[in-house]
C-alpha cells in the first residue's frame, strides 16, 4: 500500500505489480486488505491522457482520440506513438491497474472459499 501511495507514479507502477504476487497462505484479514488494496487502484488510476474529437480527413466525420502527456494524439484504444505510453500511462508490458483489479477480484473470491 505504501507504494500505491507514493507521489511517485513509477513507484506507484511498481506497487501495481506487488499487488499481483502471493503469500505463502491468506487469513481473513487479507481479503479485507486485498479489497481496500482493489478500491484504491480504482481510484487512483484514473485516464492521464485527455480525450478529444478530431475531424477525420475528406470526410464531416469525427472520431474520438487522445492526447498523451508527451503531447502526441493518438487514437484510442492505441499506445502512444511518441513514448509507447496508454492513456493510463503504462506501457505494453506493464500490469495495467484493470488487469491487476480482475486478479485481486479473483484473489479474494478464492480466499472467500477457503479461509474461514
Amino acid at each position: 500500500m505504501e507504494l500505491l501511495k507514493s507521489g511517485n507514479f513509477q513507484a506507484q507502477k511498481r506497487g501495481v505489480r506487488v499487488v499481483t504476487y502471493d503469500k505463502p497462505f491468506y487469513k481473513k484479514q487479507d481479503m479485507q486488505d486485498l479489497q481496500n488494496i482493489r478500491e484504491y487502484i480504482q481510484e487512483t488510476f484514473v485516464e492521464r491522457g485527455t480525450r478529444t474529437t478530431k475531424k477525420q480527413l475528406l470526410s464531416s466525420k469525427e472520431k474520438e482520440v487522445w492526447t498523451c502527456e508527451c503531447g502526441k494524439t493518438n487514437d484510442i484504444g492505441v499506445y502512444c506513438s511518441g513514448c509507447g505510453q496508454d492513456i493510463y500511462g503504462f506501457k505494453q508490458n506493464e500490469m495495467k491497474p484493470a488487469d491487476v483489479d480482475n486478479y485481486v477480484g479473483q484473489k479474494i473470491g478464492l480466499i472467500s472459499e477457503y479461509v474461514e
